[in-house]
């Protein structure tokens, strides 16, 4: 019920502002994990990076590309000349020495108290300062097989974060998006987005470089050894 009540508030606000012509003035900061020093890779460059990526049915059209390709930006290219990985798509081959990753783009979260200052922000024609927050989250699992034929997995979270720092100054600023009378916001700054994919690509690779054995090998692929835990959220 209380989800209902917020998208019919949303719904009425934003028509309220389509209603008055109203127009936002901004720059948008994006953030992703923190993971320094870089990864050391050298174990997982002799074996193949199987990525099995999905959508959650909750996820806006507009987010379901983000992953997979972001203004021209390839995180499994970039795994690979970052890292030397070799990725691939889909799940091994039974009795391949591979490390499978199961990956599931969940539904974004946006502050609710941003939505309210962004719509005042707009119905005051960017005079007002306003700000508007974003996370996208990830669920992610490690699948691999042990030298010694038992199965492992890895489940964790990671995710990346959007800001948008509202207000009709701003329209000095380079890397400016405006939106009017609704329009679709256009931000002039994309590669600020493409660090923040880096950056959980990076997480991923650690994350698997944490789970490998000592000895940095795997056993051949058994498939029926998965047990998935992902969920959509």
């Amino acid at each position: 019920m209380k989800s209902i009540l917020a998208i019919a508030g949303k719904a009425m606000v934003w028509a309220t502002a389509l209603l008055l012509q109203g127009c936002a003035i901004g720059i948008a900061r994006y953030a992703g994990p923190d993971i320094s020093p870089k990864p050391e890779t050298t174990a997982l460059q002799s074996m193949p990076i199987y990525f099995d990526y999905k959508v959650c049915p909750t996820t806006s059209e507009s987010q379901k590309y983000i992953w997979k390709e972001l203004n021209g930006f390839s995180p499994y290219a970039f795994l690979s000349s970052e890292y030397g990985l070799t990725v691939k798509e889909g799940e091994p081959n039974l009795g391949e020495q591979a490390v499978y990753v199961q990956f599931i783009q969940g539904k974004s979260e946006e502050s609710v108290l941003g939505d309210v200052s962004g719509v005042i922000h707009f119905i005051s024609f960017a005079l007002i300062p306003g700000f508007w927050t974003e996370k996208y989250n990830y669920n992610i699992q490690v699948n691999f097989t042990k030298p010694d034929g038992s199965p492992a997995l890895h489940n964790f979270g990671s995710h990346f974060s959007k800001q948008e720092y509202l207000w009709f100054p701003f329209i000095l600023s380079p890397d400016i998006f405006a939106s009017l009378n609704g329009g679709i916001d256009k931000s002039n700054n994309p590669e600020k987005m493409v660090q923040a994919e880096k950056a959980v690509a990076a997480e991923i690779v650690s994350e698997i470089q944490k789970q490998l054995p000592s000895s940095g090998g795997v056993g051949g692929w058994q498939h029926e050894s998965i047990t998935s835990a992902l969920v959509c959220k």
